[in-house]
């Protein structure tokens, strides 16, 4: 059983839909949602398995003695000041 929901979008993304279905690139906004929100779910997967592969990696290297603290704030602040120089 479907279950209905409601959404806000911005007038300028309403307008994308709307000019979608127009076009009939899409026979109706359902059509888009739809395959926005497949999109997203893909996107959630990737990220779930990228996660995991990195959880494993890492694993992998503290197992090995060769994990080394990082100074991730540091890192930033080096990479904006190269951004800024380039």
């Amino acid at each position: 059983m479907n279950e209905k929901l409601t959404v806000e979008l911005s007038k300028a993304q309403a307008g994308a839909l709307r000019r979608a279905v127009a076009s009939s690139t899409y026979i109706d906004t359902d059509e888009i949602m739809a395959e926005a929100l497949n999109d997203w779910f893909a996107k959630r997967d990737a990220m779930a398995s990228d996660i995991e592969l990195l959880r494993r990696l890492y694993n992998g290297s503290a197992a090995r003695g060769e994990v080394c603290p990082v100074d991730f704030t540091g890192l930033r602040k080096a990479s904006h000041q190269q951004l800024r120089s380039a």
